[in-house]
């Protein structure tokens, strides 16, 4: 039998191969000493972000999220959360709900957080550090209702103390909050960087419109930037891309071969630097390994982040929730509407995707109430696997599902454990290994 294998916990999901990703405390006993700077009222405490067991990807409950749920207040652009955990730990991803309440985009959800992290000293809610963020403006999808969703930081951040700034969205309205919140550890790729820094790999780019020959969409990709700096003057004229009219703009392009994309660099339009109104406020993103797309795909979005509109043309790092294979790319843009969207520069950042031969783990939820697993992965084809399960690995004794051999003919395999009673110890706590023949 080869050594091919890919192994899965009930506590974690949403993992590459070659990563032991971990949330911290699932159970959110290890947070302690929280406070936030708001807090709606009763029934909507900072400590309701720590008092569910989930599994990243997870729905955390009903719409009705009083004593579930922290909420701060209806005017204030941003809120504060700061806790501090049991020891000092390496944070590579957060797991993060947003609230239910309304499932209105933006309206109860917050669009973006900064991070503070500090190994001796904690935090004050009400205090801003002297010190800058680790991360900033780390984008939140507000499409989601409350599902338990990861996002991936730019870079890991060591400590005890943590300080989360919660930022709205612009001109947001209703009392934005959290459900769920948890740190995770281990999500590190070592080989990981800006993928072709000149843009000479990203080809075939098409946009679905361009204001004129000044602005065309091969513009996205003529600069050797680093994460954080100003592509040039105000100006942009024959540097950027900008669409010549509407509310959402599309753009296409391909690399030289599959990568395993982590997060997207990008560049907003200068022109208006004091307003948002040439800038994009969300993004989704395709992907496909083996065919072209040049027209929007007939399904959900691989990705979605919101991109940050105040920081003129920086060029901004943004996580993806989860990392994505792909060597042809199709990215639809939103605007704030009122000007000519458009772009400075795009990459993305990642590695090759050599470990495209393994399965990798999109998602894990077990559902109590029908007495289930559902697991959703992508592996190589044609190949056979089988799903075996162990309640201590200690003991390395796994057993075969009954139902747990499949042939991968497809590159996206959703697979139902339905004998998850037979699975499930008296602890809680199951292991899941997919093994290939």
């Amino acid at each position: 039998m080869k050594e091919n294998i890919l192994l899965l916990a009930t506590t974690f999901a949403l993992l590459s191969p070659s990563l032991t990703a971990r949330i911290i405390s699932p159970d959110g006993s290890a947070y302690t000493s929280i406070s936030a700077n708001y807090e709606l009222r009763s029934g909507y405490e900072a400590e309701n972000l720590f008092d569910q067991y989930l599994l990243a990807g997870q729905d955390a409950g009903d719409g009705n999220d009083a004593g579930r749920a922290w909420a701060g207040n209806e005017t204030s652009p941003s809120a504060v959360i700061e806790f501090e955990l049991d020891a000092v730990h390496d944070v590579d991803a957060i797991v993060y709900a947003q609230r239910q309440y309304l499932s209105y985009v933006e309206n109860d959800k917050f669009a973006a957080v900064d991070i503070w992290a500090s190994e001796t000293t904690a935090f004050s809610s009400t205090t801003a550090p002297s010190q800058a963020a680790q991360v900033t403006n780390l984008s939140l999808r507000t499409d989601l209702t409350d599902k338990f969703q990861l996002y991936r930081l730019p870079t890991t951040i060591r400590g005890k103390y943590f300080r989360l700034e919660f930022k709205r969205a612009l001109n947001a309205t209703g009392i934005a909050g959290g459900t769920e919140l948890r740190l995770v550890e281990n999500l590190t790729s070592a080989s990981s960087e800006i993928i072709s820094p000149d843009g000479s790999l990203y080809t075939s780019v098409q946009a679905n419109s361009e204001l004129n020959g000044n602005y065309v969409a091969s513009n996205l990709f003529d600069q050797n930037l680093n994460p954080g700096d100003d592509p040039g003057s105000n100006s942009d004229a024959g540097r950027a891309w900008a669409i010549g009219s509407g509310s959402t703009a599309t753009l296409s392009f391909q690399l030289d071969r599959v990568y395993q994309v982590e997060s997207l660099l990008y560049s907003q339009r200068q022109y208006n630097a004091s307003n948002s109104s040439d800038k994009a406020r969300r993004v989704e993103i395709w992907t496909d390994t083996s065919s072209p797309l040049t027209t929007q795909p007939n399904r959900l979005p691989d990705a979605t982040l919101s991109l940050d509109p105040f920081s003129s043309d920086l060029f901004l790092e943004y996580a993806l929730p989860t990392s994505l294979n792909g060597r042809y790319f199709f990215l639809k843009f939103y605007s704030y509407g009122g000007g000519l969207m458009g772009g400075t520069e795009l990459r993305f950042f990642g590695s090759s995707g050599e470990g495209d031969a393994q399965p990798r783990i999109m998602g894990l939820r077990r559902d109590s109430a029908n007495n289930h697993l559902d697991l959703s992965l992508k592996v190589p084809a044609p190949a056979s696997y089988k799903l075996q399960y162990a309640t201590d690995l200690s003991a390395n004794n796994w057993t075969d599902l009954p139902n747990g051999s499949f042939v991968a003919e497809f590159a996206d395999i959703d697979f139902r454990d339905t004998h998850a009673a037979t699975v499930a110890p008296a602890d809680g706590k199951a292991f899941y290994r997919v093994i290939e023949n």
